[in-house]
């Protein structure tokens, strides 16, 4: 075993292993870093899923991610959205928009968990919304769409009683389009209307998610010092806190992802966000 290792384990063990996937990697890359392009880089990772081996949970947080720590990781969130709703009741049959809805998992759970009424998912990755209207062009209840939810124009013509994010919005890496996402959001809302968002939320903003530069999800840049291409943006509460009060929301709930310390998965808390009373 290298001295790197040796070095890393008792590090992880003592400090946990957000420490050495982002905290360290955010300070590695500090000199040189550019923002990826999501759109593109989005589309070419899910087409090669697609080619590869089919759109699935693993293929959603990370390829060739282990199996048994993905279902262990999006069990945490359901239970933590669980344990909130059983707290705070959401109205029969809600209206939800799904944002990311990568291979279909939350637009399952609102429909047999919590009886959803009828769901909207929302993909930026062409590839990914011809896959899901394929699976659900049968179901009356589930509509997909092809749009950017950081656009100046996204607009969904309604309000839903749920807007679900989650392990979404830590990829919009640039500052201002994650205020317009958030200012979308809250626009279609409904006047009780509950934002549900799970991120990695950290105790202090800072990028994360490092790659070298690839040429085929429309990255710049290419041998020698090549940038750190950005991929993910870790936000503290309070940073979410000053977010959501400028898109005129509130946090209403948070709940800490149930999941031992020394399991690197992408998200460690569920907040709940609501639309602040006027007047």
């Amino acid at each position: 075993m290298s001295i790197r290792r040796r070095i890393g384990a008792p590090v992880t063990w003592m400090l946990g292993p957000t420490f050495t996937t982002q905290y360290l990697p955010a300070w590695r890359a500090r000199r040189r870093r550019t923002p990826y392009r999501p759109e593109q880089a989005w589309s070419a990772r899910y087409a090669q899923v697609l080619r590869d081996s089919g759109l699935d949970d693993m293929a959603t947080i990370q390829r060739g991610a282990n199996p048994r720590l993905v279902r262990y990781h999006y069990n945490a969130v359901e239970n933590a959205l669980l344990e909130h709703v059983l707290r705070h009741p959401l109205p029969d049959a809600p209206s939800v928009l799904d944002i990311g809805s990568g291979a279909g998992h939350w637009v399952d759970f609102y429909r047999a968990a919590l009886g959803a009424a009828d769901v909207v998912g929302v993909e930026i990755s062409a590839p990914v919304v011809e896959a899901l209207q394929d699976r659900y062009g049968d179901a009356a209840d589930v509509t997909v769409l092809e749009a950017d939810i950081t656009a100046p124009d996204a607009a969904f013509h309604r309000r839903f009683d749920v807007v679900n994010a989650v392990d979404v919005l830590f990829h919009v890496v640039d500052e201002e389009r994650w205020l317009r996402a958030l200012a979308t959001i809250a626009r279609h809302l409904s006047p009780q209307g509950r934002l549900i968002v799970t991120e990695c939320v950290g105790l202090v903003s800072h990028d994360a998610g490092f790659r070298r530069p690839d040429a085929d999800r429309g990255d710049e840049g290419g041998a020698g010092r090549s940038p750190h291409v950005v991929t993910k943006r870790v936000r503290s509460l309070r940073h979410w806190r000053q977010g959501a009060q400028a898109a005129g929301l509130e946090l209403a709930d948070t709940v800490r992802l149930r999941k031992r310390r020394s399991f690197s998965t992408p998200a460690n808390r569920l907040m709940v966000f609501r639309p602040r009373p006027r007047g």
